[in-house]
């Protein structure tokens, strides 16, 4: 199972990106992007377990367009980096913002399903963007949300393709 950890740089509870990480079987792939907060936190605690990780980070080329780069950390074995490609050449972008809204497109469709932690502010959001690629494409999610007060635990969301209600909340 491949399971993408993906989220607000500004999530502070990261006890629960822990908490998610550890409840998960063992065996299971940890997808995300790199990026500081969630995604950082998940993959670190995902190598503390023991579990294999694969995180989609953008880099700045010496021409100075952008690529994503696919990071493999498997347990006892030195990391891989590969461009990532599509169709069988490495995609470029102009700015920093295309290539970290790319990438989480290339998490989410590599991942079987995804656990999201969002702070709840859609305003230039890659979280939101998550949020709306994943109901696209029609795969398994959890959110767990926050209030921008940083202090209520306000729902949390879930999809599940083909069984019952298509969306919940709690």
């Amino acid at each position: 199972m491949k399971v993408a950890f993906v989220g607000s740089r500004e999530f502070r509870d990261l006890s629960l990106v822990d908490l998610a990480v550890d409840k998960q079987p063992e065996g299971t792939i940890i997808i995300s992007g790199g990026a500081r907060g969630t995604d950082t936190r998940a993959e670190t605690r995902a190598k503390e377990r023991g579990l294999t990780v694969i995180s989609y980070r953008p880099f700045r080329r010496s021409d100075g367009r952008w690529q994503i780069e696919k990071w493999t950390f498997v347990p006892g074995e030195e990391a891989t980096v590969e461009a990532y490609e599509e169709k069988g050449r490495p995609k470029t972008y102009y700015s920093f913002g295309q290539a970290a809204f790319a990438r989480n497109e290339f998490i989410l469709r590599a991942a079987d399903k995804a656990i999201v932690f969002w702070h709840g502010i859609k305003e230039h959001s890659g979280t939101w963007n998550d949020l709306e690629i994943l109901r696209r494409m029609k795969k398994w999610y959890l959110l767990i949300r926050f209030d921008a007060d940083w202090e209520t635990f306000t729902w949390s969301e879930y999809y599940k393709p083909g069984g019952g209600e298509k969306y919940g909340s709690q």
